[in-house]
């Protein structure tokens, strides 16, 4: 039976085939049981804010991935997993991904499980999936997401500096929307054991290491800072000029006052001598540019020890801090 047939028996029900045990509908489709059965759906992946009811009968595989329809949430960090259990749908029978109308966060998902699989960009793999689902459209923030997925060859780059920005970012949203700071924690897993080689950054007064050349988190002059495409337009011949007013570095663990407060001094954690402060809203540059989450660190309380590590964006790093 088609997903023709299917929408002419039940008009609510919405469930398209985008290639072979891969299926991507709404909500109904996902809540229905004679759907389910007529496909071989063995595995149901919900993104949406409410996992489904799953129908009498019907024994099935469930992923819940709680996230809105909004271009500022963070689907990125989803895709792993998602591509894991819909890999595992393919395999042991046909997996379902939707969310409430089968347009924009399910689109999203499969267009991101097709890119890692094949190999292709984005536009190929949208093309791909609204050829058999015409309605198919993530929005903007999820499109420009799954770039970010591109440019990091289809992998999660904790070294990628766009992709840093955007860990950064959505933290500070998580922290300073409500005082969420377990998402530090999770932020915190994400980067564990991660480090980065750089000229370093050392207390003047007791000569501890604190941060590399990795950790600055440069910025265009006048320009908020925002992850989309950064990397591109530092890099381009028509890059503006990088800021050399402040130095600003991303979340490191030893900012202890960070873990309870939305704003306050950085100390030392070895002398605890005062080197800079905080704010999880942002601050702003001399420059007027905003920084959010901002770790604006005292350049006259710290030395620098250079190693000359051949990077690009070392390279920009360099000239934004000298």
């Amino acid at each position: 039976m088609s997903s023709f047939e299917i929408f002419e028996r039940s008009s609510m029900v919405e469930c398209d085939e985008i290639e072979p045990k891969l299926y991507l509908g709404n909500l109904d489709a996902a809540e229905s049981g004679e759907t389910l059965k007529c496909f071989g759906i063995t595995h149901v992946l919900t993104i949406y804010m409410f996992p489904i009811t799953v129908p009498d009968g019907v024994d099935i595989e469930t992923l819940f991935i709680d996230i809105e329809d909004s271009a500022d949430c963070d689907i990125l960090s989803s895709f792993e997993k998602s591509n894991a259990f819909i890999k595992e749908g393919q395999e042991k029978g046909a997996c379902l991904v939707h969310c409430y109308g089968g347009v924009s966060r399910s689109a999203t998902l499969v267009v991101a499980y097709l890119m890692k699989k094949y190999q292709i960009g984005v536009e190929e793999a949208l093309r791909n999936v609204k050829d058999k689902r015409y309605c198919a459209c993530p929005n903007a923030g999820f499109l420009s997401q799954l770039r970010l997925y591109e440019s990091m060859k289809y992998t999660l780059d904790e070294g990628n500096i766009d992709y840093k920005i955007f860990c950064l970012y959505h933290l500070g949203r998580q922290v300073s929307s409500g005082n969420n700071f377990n998402a530090i924690q999770d932020y915190l897993r994400k980067f564990q054991g991660k480090t980065f080689d750089g000229d370093k950054f050392k207390c003047r007064k007791c000569r501890k290491c604190l941060f590399t050349q990795k950790n600055v988190v440069p910025h265009i002059q006048g320009q908020d800072l925002y992850w989309n495409n950064f990397a591109q337009q530092v890099t381009s011949e028509q890059s503006k000029t990088l800021c050399k007013n402040s130095l600003f570095i991303e979340f490191l663990p030893w900012i202890s006052e960070s873990h309870t407060s939305l704003t306050g001094n950085i100390h030392c954690p070895e002398c605890s001598t005062e080197i800079g402060s905080f704010c999880w809203k942002g601050q702003l540059c001399f420059c007027g540019a905003t920084i959010s989450p901002s770790f604006k660190m005292n350049e006259s309380k710290l030395d620098r020890e250079f190693s000359h590590v051949p990077n690009v964006i070392n390279d920009l790093i360099t000239h934004h801090v000298t």
